[in-house]
């Protein structure tokens, strides 16, 4: 497979009010706890470490404020009771203590970056290189650890036809996503970055037309009230839509806001050839694939082609090196990027 190229441009770089659209990142890791991992943003980012528990604090930068913390809820109760005033005492805080010790061996730990303008992505490369300095780990380092980096992009319209071009570019393109990044097995076993169903992604290419908001959320909780998906749409439309959302799912993790929720990508901290902007890159071509109606209409037609007559697995197994050759004719849909001027397929 061809490299993609190396840009962080998105085809759409402002958002409706011509502010330079920002990013929000998580990222898992291990072998660290939070003093360690706010140490490292703070001494990286020049930033001050406010602590609230053992298991969560926040690190006030210039970039804005990050949270870094245990992502085991069990953890946070415990360290929230530690600092109770006449909290457990005695028999009963010994056993928490020794239960928080056991939890801490298998408990992920978490940055949460500030949303960042996305021309500030490498520098998050250099936060996920000063962690693995201090010995941080991914998912690959590890046995069974399911570890994922999200990003939270800001949508660049909030408009029914855009989103619904980007989901109709996601759905066709998520199959792909998964070949080419080599998702750890032990998250694809997991139902935490589960693909949408065939059958929605099936309606989603066949319809080029978009629908108004009501339908599009609609459609969508019908076939994804979970969280569990490799891009949850949950916070956009909770944001967009927060009556329909909260009649359909009920989680209090839900957090409304104006972004795309990609989840899909490993967290690969302990690996040198790694960087976030690696992911961004991959992300980008859902987004320049929604901005060109052509290309879009060209990887739902094979999409819905290679369905044809056939189960959803053998679909995901064939449709992956079918888009693959779309997209490297179309050179991944980046042709033009610089100047606005839609993509064409190469001669």
């Amino acid at each position: 497979m061809e490299p993609l190229p190396d840009l962080l441009d998105p085809p759409v770089p402002e958002d409706e009010l011509g502010r330079v659209r920002r990013v929000g990142v998580e990222i898992e890791l291990t072998h660290l706890d939070v003093e360690a991992i706010a140490a490292t943003v703070a001494n990286l980012f020049g930033g001050a470490v406010t602590r609230e528990t053992d298991y969560l604090s926040r690190v006030v930068t210039d970039l804005g404020t990050f949270r870094v913390e245990a992502d085991l809820a069990l953890l946070q109760r415990i360290g929230r009771a530690r600092e109770q005033q006449g909290g457990e005492q005695g028999a009963l805080a010994a056993a928490r203590d020794a239960l928080a010790s056991l939890a801490e061996l298998v408990a992920p730990f978490e940055v949460v970056t500030p949303p960042v303008p996305y021309p500030s992505l490498p520098m998050l490369d250099d936060l996920v290189a000063a962690l693995r300095a201090r010995g941080g780990q991914g998912t690959r380092e590890g046995f069974l650890q399911a570890l994922a980096l999200q990003l939270n992009p800001q949508v660049p319209s909030e408009e029914p036809g855009s989103i619904h071009a980007h989901l109709r570019a996601y759905a066709a393109l998520e199959p792909w996503l998964r070949m080419r990044r080599e998702v750890d097995v032990t998250r694809r076993i997991l139902p935490f970055v589960d693909a949408y169903p065939v059958a929605y992604a099936e309606r989603l290419l066949e319809r080029g037309s978009p629908p108004d908001l009501p339908e599009l959320v609609d459609e969508y909780l019908r076939y994804n009230a979970t969280r569990n998906r490799s891009l949850d749409m949950l916070p956009l439309f909770s944001l967009l839509a927060p009556r329909r959302v909260a009649a359909a799912v009920v989680d209090d993790r839900i957090n409304p806001r104006p972004t795309f929720h990609y989840r899909l990508p490993d967290s690969r901290v302990g690996d040198a050839r790694w960087r976030v902007t690696d992911e961004w890159h991959h992300w980008l071509v859902v987004e320049r694939v929604a901005a060109t109606p052509r290309l879009l209409d060209e990887l739902a037609r094979g999409y819905l082609d290679t369905l044809s007559g056939r189960s959803g697995s053998t679909m995901h197994a064939m449709w992956p090196p079918r888009c693959e050759q779309i997209l490297q004719r179309w050179r991944y849909g980046l042709a033009g990027a610089a100047t606005g001027d839609e993509p064409r397929p190469a001669a």
